[in-house]
């Protein structure tokens, strides 16, 4: 799977950019999205790297692809690198939004989770969350959020934990609203497999 740049007509020369790396500094970055003195119009652009958006509160339009996704609260929205894509949010909204590169995704389990989730995005408006999903999701946001720094080895494997749970979080998540109950019952199947395999790799089971 490529998560980084994507091989699609809609990728003009004239959309702009945006770079992780050069702008943040690090494989991932987080950015809280705050109250303004009126409603927000971001420019049609692009990026590099993935973004992960929880909105908490307010309402708003997102446009991926040329394809509006209207924004209810609370809600993830995803964004692969190399989409197109344009905010337009009301002055109260809040939430944040995570930042990362297509390195973060080597790790397998955590590729497969991404994949689940960019799948969802593609096929739904956005994967609504109630009060306890948004509480979790929060939380998460807080403690990588917290892990900011000097870019260290160990802060940047943290944060990437972290990312790692609100990842499987949002694809177990998104699977549960799958209209085919075989195909809960099939990703059920699978990622218990997955799990008793790593306990017997531990000798727990």
């Amino acid at each position: 799977m490529n998560f980084g740049l994507q091989d699609r007509s809609i990728m003009q020369p004239d959309i702009p950019t945006h770079t992780l790396e050069h702008e943040h500094g690090s494989a991932i970055s987080f950015e809280r999205i705050l109250v303004s003195d009126s409603e927000v119009h971001n420019s049609v652009h692009r990026h590099d790297y993935n973004e992960l958006f929880v909105f908490a509160s307010g309402t708003g339009t997102h446009m991926i692809d040329l394809r509006p996704h209207s924004i209810s609260t609370p809600s993830v929205h995803v964004v692969r690198g190399g989409q197109v894509h344009q905010l337009v949010r009301s002055a109260d909204m809040e939430g944040f939004v995570v930042m990362f590169a297509p390195s973060v995704l080597s790790d397998p389990m955590r590729r497969q989770d991404a994949q689940t989730v960019f799948d969802g995005m593609d096929n739904t408006n956005g994967l609504p969350l109630d009060g306890t999903k948004s509480g979790i999701l929060n939380e998460l946001a807080s403690m990588l959020e917290g892990e900011r720094g000097d870019g260290a080895a160990t802060q940047v494997h943290v944060q990437e934990g972290y990312l790692g749970i609100m990842l499987a979080k949002c694809a177990r998540w998104w699977r549960e609203r799958l209209p085919d109950e075989g195909a809960r019952e099939y990703g059920r199947g699978f990622w218990s497999q997955q799990w008793l395999g790593l306990m017997r790799l531990a000798g727990r089971a």
